[in-house]
């Protein structure tokens, strides 16, 4: 019982049914990622199903369904069934191991909606915030005409703060230039994520702005970097 509980504790997120169930997935998830980790595949992964996924690429989709994890812009690192199957795309270190451990927690994320009221979201200018990420539409697509975001953007960017649009669209990447509207917020001085995930964007700011806390120009240009794999450049 002490097992188990540890296990629990440490592996619950893998699971999407106790351990102690009879249909439970948590023992072929918990074994397959045992056993994975003993291949030379030098990367942070989660493996889940049948697939192992790089972690900076994978999302969660479902909280009920077995093939909970997805990884929309890249492929999985290794596949398992009868074999394993290791795709050979991961990553290999280019230098010693160095821990960063400094997160800044003065990043937020608000998702984009048709409607929203601009003026909801003038503390932000004021705010000790470094970074806000904006959720766009598609290839990045906020409203610039009726409720634009424009004059907050260029407001937000005046103030010092980085202003970054993801997309709520879970395949394809951030083009602020291939839409008006887009040429208009990047204008106002924000800028796109490219492939990267919501998820990583968010956390790639806090290291950015926890290693790099008074260089915004440098975490500006680190942003399209690929630092861990986690965006196509």
């Amino acid at each position: 019982e002490d097992f188990e509980a540890a296990i629990r504790s440490v592996c619950e997120p893998m699971f999407q049914r106790p351990l102690a169930e009879i249909r439970t997935d948590a023992r072929m998830n918990l074994i397959n990622a045992v056993e994975l980790a003993t291949y030379d595949i030098p990367e942070v992964g989660i493996f889940f199903g049948t697939e192992l996924f790089r972690g900076n690429r994978a999302i969660k989709i479902s909280g009920i369904d077995y093939g909970a994890f997805i990884s929309p812009n890249y492929p999985p690192l290794a596949e398992v069934g009868l074999e394993v199957r290791i795709k050979n795309h991961h990553r290999r270190p280019t230098a010693a191991f160095n821990l960063l451990p400094e997160i800044s927690d003065e990043v937020l994320a608000i998702p984009f909606f048709p409607g929203l009221q601009t003026t909801y979201l003038d503390w932000l200018k004021n705010s000790p915030l470094r970074a806000i990420v904006i959720q766009g539409l598609g290839m990045g697509n906020v409203a610039t005409q009726e409720k634009s975001l424009v004059p907050l953007v260029t407001e937000l960017t005046l103030a010092g703060k980085l202003v970054v649009i993801t997309s709520q669209s879970r395949h394809g990447y951030v083009d602020l230039s291939l839409y008006e509207n887009g040429k208009l917020i990047a204008d106002a001085g924000a800028i796109g994520a490219h492939d990267m995930t919501t998820e990583t964007t968010i956390v790639k700011l806090m290291h950015l702005f926890g290693t790099h806390p008074n260089a915004l120009s440098k975490v500006t240009s680190m942003l399209h970097q690929s630092l861990a794999g986690e965006i196509n450049e």
